[in-house]
């Protein structure tokens, strides 16, 4: 179980209504297990928790496992029972839209290689000039599933440990290098987010792509 420091409103404060429904911006790590501890970063959660509501999936979290809760920042344990689906925040009955979350352990909907990953890597990452042979940036060849495992010179093959979507640990064989480049986070080459070229080189890819890329290693990282 993850343990956090800070203040704990437990819903004895009434929060303030936000001028905006509630919108979630991240959650980390990229996937947890039953008991471990996420960040759910975003706007309008409201001064203090009160009777506003963290649902994750059909699980509701209890007043004791909200370790933090503000207008942009709350922490909390993943309850038992909870499933991948989405993670909702929802404020003097406004709710944010569903953040798609992967639950360790847990049953969800399969995320493909084939049809659901590797058209976002071809499209963003094995383009020409980057991660495409026969010098691929890195030497991490992005245009087959083999050269993803391979992975390159930053990681070696943890640019993708299956069953673990963490970018949290500075250790380049915790985690998935992959997830690293791609929120810029524990970066071994500092202020580079990956994609450094296409249509998400200023920005970096949409959280909803880097979501479904970490589901699927947190499911295996299959060749499906």
């Amino acid at each position: 179980m993850g343990i956090l420091m800070g203040c704990n409103d437990k819903g004895k404060n009434t929060p303030t209504a936000p001028a905006n429904p509630p919108a979630i911006v991240s959650v980390t790590p990229d996937s947890a297990a039953v008991g471990d501890t996420v960040h759910i970063a975003g706007t309008n959660f409201g001064s203090a928790k009160g009777s506003s509501v963290l649902s994750i999936g059909a699980s509701t979290v209890p007043d004791e496992d909200i370790l933090v809760w503000s207008d942009t920042d709350i922490q909390a344990i993943i309850p038992s029972g909870a499933t991948s689906a989405g993670i909702i925040v929802t404020v003097n009955g406004v709710s944010s839209s569903a953040r798609p979350y992967p639950i360790k352990g847990s049953a969800t909907t399969t995320v493909s290689f084939a049809a659901d990953v590797h058209p976002i890597l071809l499209a963003n990452c094995a383009v020409s000039g980057c991660h495409v042979p026969p010098n691929p940036t890195g030497q991490f060849d992005q245009t087959t599933y083999a050269g993803i495992r391979a992975g390159g010179a930053a990681f070696g093959a943890n640019v993708v440990t299956p069953g673990d979507s963490t970018s949290s640990s500075p250790d380049v064989h915790t985690g998935s290098g992959i997830m690293k480049m791609l929120r810029n986070v524990n970066n071994p080459y500092g202020n580079a987010r990956m994609p450094l070229a296409g249509q998400y080189a200023s920005t970096g890819l949409p959280d909803s792509m880097i979501v479904k890329i970490g589901t699927w290693i947190a499911q295996g990282a299959l060749n499906n």
